[in-house]
């Protein structure tokens, strides 16, 4: 998962596409509420996978590709979504 493109396609979707698009779609999902709270330690293979999925069906670039850094990744994608919510109203 390329981490600064997922940033990058979260800045470019306007207030109106970013509410749509990630803040009523994956980021309404329990899997996305324990990801930004408590990170991947908890979620399984076929969570994290959903939540890439959700992720890419929104137009971010989140491929569910398991490596070394792709826990840490994918919360980080999710943390800056969360960041990004709340600059959002």
């Amino acid at each position: 998962m390329d981490v600064k493109q997922c940033f990058d396609e979260i800045e470019m979707l306007d207030k109106e596409e970013f509410h749509q698009k990630i803040l009523r779609g994956v980021a309404a999902t329990s899997e996305f509420s324990a990801l930004v709270s408590v990170g991947t330690k908890f979620l399984t293979e076929e969570q994290k996978k959903n939540i890439c999925e959700q992720l890419e069906q929104a137009g971010i670039p989140a491929k569910y590709e398991p490596s070394p850094r792709f826990d840490e990744d994918l919360r980080d994608v999710g943390w800056y979504i969360a960041g990004r919510a709340v600059q959002v109203r």
